[in-house]
């Protein structure tokens, strides 16, 4: 009887052993899915921050286009002014030259 009792606990023994490894396979596959899910997402992620990266890039582009064309009308401007009122133009930066003068000297 302790024969048959030994051996009936070696198969139980021999069983969890088996449902063990079973179960160690299938967490080692559940790792393996979360791992692949895991890079999915981060490559998911990186794309979305690249592509946001050149949206930025190319605003800002755009903008400076659009400062750098401003500048040179408002200089454009200011050559057909001075050259339409070249008296009027020296008078005026003259002016500002004293004021300015002024006011340099006042902080020293």
């Amino acid at each position: 009887m302790a024969s048959t009792t030994a051996n009936t606990e070696s198969s139980s023994f021999k069983q969890d052993i088996r449902d063990l490894g079973d179960g160690v396979g299938v967490i080692k596959d559940d790792v393996k899915h979360l791992a692949g899910s895991a890079m999915s997402a981060a490559r998911h992620g990186a794309t979305e921050l690249k592509q946001t990266a050149h949206d930025v890039a190319d605003s800002a582009k755009e903008k400076l286009t659009h400062a750098k064309d401003a500048a040179v009308e408002a200089t454009e401007s200011m050559k057909a002014c001075v050259s339409r009122n070249p008296l009027t133009s020296l008078a005026i930066a003259t002016a500002v030259g004293l004021v300015i003068g002024v006011l340099v000297l006042r902080r020293k």
